[in-house]
């Protein structure tokens, strides 16, 4: 297996190692299992999925907006559209801010 060395600032240390403590598992595991939960998102969200969060369920889901994953979409769809696979994806202007580290959650 290769080995990979990463520098984490202080926070995203105590981030990873909170994780880490929570979950019961090394530290490299849970990065392992976030990387292949973020290639799920980057898949989903290239096909045009919405990515939806229920906090509570006398609520109706909310979308989850991650704004740098929202260009995958525009990109496939401006592909379905053109039936091309060039071009570069457009800012998205759908978020209307940002939560934790780069994701919004909005009513849709």
């Amino acid at each position: 297996m290769p080995k990979f060395n990463v520098h984490f600032s202080d926070s995203a240390y105590q981030d990873l190692a909170d994780m880490s403590d929570q979950l019961d598992q090394p530290m490299a595991e849970v990065i392992r299992e976030a990387l292949s939960m973020y290639r799920w998102l980057i898949k989903e969200t290239a096909q045009g999925s919405t990515l939806l969060v229920q906090r509570d369920h006398d609520r109706p889901p909310q979308e989850l907006l991650v704004p740098y994953l929202d260009r995958l979409r525009d990109h496939a769809e401006r592909q379905r559209v053109s039936g091309s696979g060039r071009g570069k994806p457009a800012p998205t202007q759908r978020a209307a801010g940002r939560a934790g580290r780069g994701a919004t959650a909005s009513q849709p």
